[in-house]
């Protein structure tokens, strides 16, 4: 079995999707990276 690199992109990660996200990432093994954040105002 081979396997690949899943890229997912979406905006707003400190968004209510993006926390999901970041934790089923960690809960599966892997890393997140890159993406952009706004200074909360």
């Amino acid at each position: 079995m081979t396997t690949e690199t899943v890229r997912i992109g979406i905006a707003g990660i400190n968004g209510r999707v993006g926390r999901l996200l970041r934790e089923e990432v960690v809960a599966g093994g892997g890393s997140l990276a890159g993406g952009t954040a706004r200074d909360a105002q």
